[in-house]
């Protein structure tokens, strides 16, 4: 893959991972599973909902083929 068409990918990928974020963020602060009047204008609530968004959509953005799955797991040591 050349490299004009990877940025492109990659930039496709974060509209869509940006759009994604911003809905699954909305739906986690709305589900009532922590209390929200315990975080006052800090980054401490913000931090535990994005931090919780972005691994689901590590789990959306996981390779499905074994051998993908090998090369990204070899990516990680890097």
């Amino acid at each position: 893959m050349n490299m004009l068409l990877f940025n492109q990918k990659i930039d496709s990928m974060l509209n869509d991972d940006r759009k994604y974020l911003k809905k699954e963020c909305k739906r986690l602060i709305k589900s009532g599973a922590i209390d929200t009047d315990n975080y006052l204008n800090d980054y401490e609530l913000p931090k535990i909902i994005m931090y919780v968004a972005l691994n689901n959509l590590k789990d959306q953005r996981k390779p499905l083929h074994k051998e993908n799955l090998k090369d990204a797991k070899n990516l990680l040591k890097f």
